[in-house]
């Protein structure tokens, strides 16, 4: 469970990961040769993605990322904020405000009132109890 929200320029992520009825504190982003790799859903998917990423888009798209246990794999570069689905054709949001996971509705509503994207990752984390331990906030150049 978990809450990703892009504000055109700040990319930021709650902190907490569940196993069974448990909450751990995880990083979700990973940089990558001065992008910033997230996602949400199946750990394993977000994992082959990572590496398929980090390989090149131009190599075989992860076979697991083809079935019903798929993730929103997300990657933010200077040209802003891609997602991948179910193939490696992205889905461009650009610089666009948009939020993933399932505190996204705290944080869009968040977002719409004026929240940065590290304010509306607090929201979720206040509110939903599928998010929480804190944020972790990514800008473009490692600021």
């Amino acid at each position: 469970m978990s809450v990703i929200v892009w504000d055109g320029k700040t990319l930021a992520t709650d902190r907490s990961a569940l196993s069974g009825s448990i909450h751990h504190r995880v990083s979700k982003a990973w940089r990558h040769e001065g992008a910033i790799l997230t996602g949400t859903g199946s750990v394993k998917r977000i994992h082959e993605m990572v590496e398929w990423y980090k390989r090149g888009v131009d190599t075989p798209f992860p076979e697991g990322q083809k079935t019903s246990n798929w993730c929103h794999f997300i990657v933010v570069d200077e040209h802003g904020l891609k997602r991948y689905e179910q193939s490696p054709i992205p889905i461009e949001h650009g610089f666009n405000t948009c939020a993933f996971g399932s505190g996204q509705d705290l944080a869009y509503g968040a977002l719409a009132m004026g929240a940065s994207a590290e304010q509306a990752v607090e929201i979720a984390n206040q509110y939903s109890r599928n998010c929480g331990h804190g944020v972790d906030i990514f800008h473009l150049k490692g600021e």
